[in-house]
């Protein structure tokens, strides 16, 4: 990594900051394998498959699909491989969101937005207009004025999470999803199939309660593990 490192910012320039950049890159090490052990703890953990897709997916929003154009820029920013760009920054990433997707979906972790969520629900199934809800509730602060109108979506655009729960959503449905953000109820106003069934497109309406916390909770989870510094920089 300091390789790498030096690669990007100079062999002079990184030669005169090399403690730092030894602490630097040793922490970030630390943190992965906390991520890591946490993860473990928990029972998550990221696939090979989950990794290829979000790949794919930042190849055709950066490139439009150029592999060849995405590798070239990986290695001229990052200075990786396409396999170490994967293993060393998607996945680390993806781990993280995976971890506070968890911790967004544990109740006893979050109990005053579990009991907002809740309640909006009782309205709604006793009656109460979605959007006026919206309106009151919803902590969105760019679709609340507009009755939680979130617009019309390519089910393959939005957040893993909403594909899953939306997958099979028919015009008319309102389900509860947990996300990495936190907890969406969400209005599906129309379903358009019209291009296909793998160009679905909804048009939503959505309630959104934000969760906070998982930061403290997290700094807390980690600080349980033990560290153990075995190595020695070289002057």
């Amino acid at each position: 990594r300091y390789d790498i490192a030096k690669q990007v910012l100079g062999e002079d320039e990184a030669d005169s900051q090399k403690n730092e950049l030894y602490t630097q890159i040793l922490e970030r090490l630390i943190a992965d394998a906390q991520s890591k052990a946490q993860a473990n703890k928990i029972d998550i953990a990221v696939t090979d498959a989950e990794v290829e897709e979000h790949y794919q997916k930042l190849v055709t929003q950066l490139t439009g699909g150029d592999v060849a154009q995405f590798e070239a820029a990986v290695k001229e920013n990052y200075k990786l491989s396409l396999d170490e760009f994967k293993n060393e920054v998607i996945r680390p990433d993806l781990l993280q969101t995976k971890l506070q997707s968890w911790f967004n979906a544990q109740p006893d972790l979050s109990k005053d937005v579990y009991t907002k969520t809740d309640e909006i629900m009782q309205k709604i199934n006793s009656g109460s207009d979605f959007g006026e809800l919206a309106k009151t509730y919803s902590d969105d602060e760019n679709s609340k004025d507009l009755q939680g109108d979130a617009g019309t979506i390519l089910i393959a655009d939005m957040l893993p999470e909403f594909q899953v729960a939306l997958k099979d959503a028919k015009t008319g449905d309102i389900k509860q999803i947990t996300s990495r953000y936190g907890q969406h109820i969400v209005k599906v106003a129309e379903r358009d199939s019209s291009e296909g069934e793998d160009k679905v497109k909804l048009h939503l309406q959505q309630i959104f309660v934000e969760q906070t916390g998982f930061t403290d909770w997290y700094t807390e989870a980690i600080a349980k593990f033990k560290v153990y510094h075995l190595i020695k920089f070289p002057v």
